[in-house]
């Protein structure tokens, strides 16, 4: 028999932290480009949630052979110096954008990435927290050389025009 039935229960309040879990994905409209060109980047980062996100921040730095030209972030900020996208916050199951134009200066494979870099809620799943694309900067040196059979000719008499081009490389030429 149990002499006191007032302590039978007990009631605990839980209060749950939020969480949102933030996507970071990385495109590039061209993969492969002459040197001088223009490559466009485009950062996307989306709240799966459950819940809204805030103090979001995300690096994305231009690595050597890159030369920024321009920075459109949909919301927040972009410091192009340290390469931080300060977006502030992130409903749930919306997406903001960072437009990244940059002129390739190198030739190669150049890879630039972004990275989730602060948030305020516990993220449960930090293996999306980073996304990168690589591009490659391409150059042909091509060389054209003219000559002729006879330097002195006679008038009336027939010379011969050899135009010969060689590509030098380091890349294939292409519309040449």
């Amino acid at each position: 028999v149990d002499t006191n039935i007032g302590n039978n229960s007990s009631v605990v309040a839980l209060t749950s932290e939020p969480v949102a879990d933030l996507q970071v994905h990385k495109t590039a409209d061209q993969r492969v480009l002459p040197l001088g060109s223009d490559v466009t980047f485009t950062v996307t980062v989306t709240n799966v949630g459950p819940s809204a996100a805030s103090g979001v921040a995300v690096t994305d730095v231009l690595p050597a052979g890159l030369v920024l030209v321009s920075a459109t972030p949909s919301q927040g900020t972009y410091t192009p110096a340290t390469g931080e996208w300060a977006l502030g916050a992130l409903a749930a199951g919306t997406q903001t954008t960072l437009t990244l134009r940059a002129t390739v200066a190198a030739v190669g494979p150049l890879t630039n990435r972004a990275a989730k870099t602060a948030q305020t809620e516990l993220d449960p799943n930090p293996a999306n927290d980073a996304s990168g694309v690589t591009v490659n900067g391409q150059a042909a040196d091509v060389q054209v050389v003219k000559t002729v059979d006879r330097p002195t000719p006679l008038l009336g008499e027939t010379v011969t025009f050899t135009v010969t081009v060689t590509n030098n490389g380091p890349d294939v030429a292409t519309g040449v």
